[in-house]
């Protein structure tokens, strides 16, 4: 208040805020309401938009024309309590009661609120991300402050594809369809070579909300925890520091106490033993002994700053240490959509944008975005992304998400926190990267959802992704992806031998030889039937999806003493 005078601060508040169908501030309402610029607004329309203000999703005229006419009346009631219109003013706004234009001439005067716009209300999420994105990019813009974006002419070209968004949106409604309303689905779809954002859903409800969970904390809501689905950012680690994928680690209890700290054992699923596996193996089963030895023998640290080359925000933080190979830390749908893009992009990062090209009222092209070559950056070799992408495959062939073949290469993790508060799968093409996330508003498990008992990152998520994928890759041609290089071997075993086997920084302690190769099959999760679901997603129908049975790692239960459980998958 002491930097701008209180009508600034107004205008700026009238110019962002939400008002229902896709529409931010007074200007794009008055068009989406009414068709007309905010100028041209009459006393009791600009008293009707006042009126939705608080809640958007209920007060609309086109949600509740009564409710929005009460609404209308009390604030045309307050504004002549407080002298801003005269009784006369009052009196006549009064008469215009809100009407629909659908149904036919008004029998009087009429507060004539227009039909929609075709597909105006059905893309809030991704509205909401390029409006950010433009605060943040905008020359003269800061967040929360950008009047050239609010005051109209500028041409916005996006980067979302209509077609693939319907297919998302389809998806989430169909997944949460006759659950608890706080039951929450975020799908968010980037080509991998371009950054280019192509559909992004954020929860079931926008309007209602004003959370993104697909942006996470930037988007109004919180990061949440990935679990297994973090994996693939240890291998990232651990393949450039020259540990192959033939390294084998035993698959048993593993007691952290002596790098860690404090007294823990870290489990598997149920108390599970599972023999000596490779990284291809491990990472197929989601084994979760296997990556708290391996994110000891890369570095914790170390791993954490791959995972942020990647796009990720993950922040070390006083007693991080084996359990960060299971996704204990937070990240948005948007940033793993983008970061597991970078494995199938041959390491190369660009940047997820939802805006190809800005241009102002004169003409000039301000931003754009249209020549991706211009933004990307190496943040790991193509051997090492192309390797992981290759264990990744196995995750969807014979893993824990295995039945979700979409016809076409494909790549994928699953992911689940503890309890089943949080369930993930992030999987990609060569031409698309989309993440799905699955959990409540205020964390909880997810229990009897959808014919499941415990929901996790192979159930719900890996079904919601394959039949969104084969859908949002219809017309697309198949690509293979890379056979990929050998990764540099810098003579990692004698290297972390000598230092204990763990990260810079932690004790060194001896290393027992290595357990007798090959994963024992006695060893393995028991079998888990899934129920069959029948897959019928708008605007094309997908294949039926029949029951399988598959070992499932990627759940979580109350441990036998004496193990510390972590998620698996």
């Amino acid at each position: 208040d002491r930097q701008v005078d209180k009508d600034e601060i107004l205008f700026r508040y009238l110019s962002v805020i939400y008002l229902g169908e896709g529409a931010y501030g007074v200007g794009a309402a008055a068009e989406t309401y009414f068709r007309k610029p905010v100028a041209e607004l009459t006393l009791s329309e600009a008293a009707l938009l006042a009126g939705v203000i608080p809640a958007p999703s209920d007060f609309s005229p086109r949600v509740d024309p009564a409710l929005a006419e009460e609404r209308r009346v009390l604030v045309l009631d307050a504004m002549e309590e407080e002298d801003l219109i005269s009784p006369a003013q009052h009196a006549l706004a009064l008469t215009e009661r809100v009407w629909l234009a659908q149904n036919g001439p008004p029998p009087g005067p009429a507060t004539v609120v227009q039909p929609p716009v075709q597909q105006a209300s059905t893309r809030p999420w991704f509205t909401d991300f390029t409006r950010r994105w433009l605060e943040a990019n905008l020359p003269g813009c800061v967040p929360g402050d950008c009047q050239a974006l609010y005051r109209g002419g500028l041409t916005i070209t996006t980067t979302l594809d209509p077609r693939i968004q319907d297919a998302a949106d389809a998806e989430m409604f169909r997944r949460v369809e006759g659950t608890e309303p706080d039951l929450q689905m975020s799908i968010v779809s980037v080509e991998p070579p371009t950054g280019f954002v192509r559909a992004m859903v954020g929860g079931r409800d926008f309007a209602a909300s004003q959370v993104n969970t697909a942006l996470g904390a930037a988007g109004g809501g919180a990061d949440r925890d990935v679990g297994s689905s973090f994996k693939p950012f240890v291998l990232a680690g651990a393949f450039e520091r020259g540990i192959q994928p033939t390294a084998t680690y035993s698959g048993s209890p593993h007691d952290v106490s002596g790098p860690c700290g404090g007294d823990q054992v870290i489990g598997n699923y149920g108390g599970s033993s599972f023999g000596t596996l490779d990284l291809r193996a491990g990472t197929a089963r989601s084994v979760n002994t296997v990556f708290t030895r391996l994110i000891l023998d890369v570095g914790v640290i170390e791993t954490m700053e791959v995972a942020n080359r990647l796009g990720l925000s993950v922040e070390p933080l006083p007693g991080d240490c084996a359990a960060v190979a299971l996704g204990v830390k937070g990240a948005s749908p948007l940033e793993m959509a983008s970061a597991f893009g970078v494995f199938a992009n041959h390491g190369l990062r660009v940047p997820p944008i939802p805006v190809l090209q800005v241009v102002d009222a004169e003409g000039e092209v301000i931003i754009d975005n249209t020549d991706p070559t211009t933004r990307g950056e190496q943040a790991i070799s193509p051997e090492v992304a192309d390797n992981i992408t290759s264990i990744l495959r196995g995750v969807i062939d014979g893993g824990t998400a295995s039945g979700r073949d979409i016809g076409r290469p494909a790549a994928g993790k699953t992911g689940t926190t503890n309890d089943n508060r949080n369930a993930w799968f992030v999987g990609y093409t060569p031409s698309l990267s989309t993440a799905v996330w699955m959990g409540y508003t205020l964390e909880r498990p997810l229990l009897n959802i959808g014919g499941f008992s415990r929901v996790d990152g192979g159930t719900i998520p890996a079904r919601a992704w394959q039949s969104f994928m084969q859908v949002a890759l219809e017309g697309v041609p198949v690509t293979e992806f890379t056979e990929p290089a050998p990764i540099a071997n810098v003579r990692n075993e004698v290297l972390r031998r000598a230092r204990g086997g763990f990260g810079p920084g932690f004790p060194q302690v001896p290393v027992p030889p290595p357990a007798v190769d090959g994963f024992v099959e006695a060893d393995a999760e028991p079998n888990i039937a899934v129920p069959a679901t029948t897959v019928t997603t708008t605007p094309t129908p997908t294949p039926t999806t029949t029951g399988d049975t598959t070992p499932n790692t990627d759940v979580t239960v109350p441990p036998p003493t004496p193990f510390t459980l972590f998620p698996l998958g």
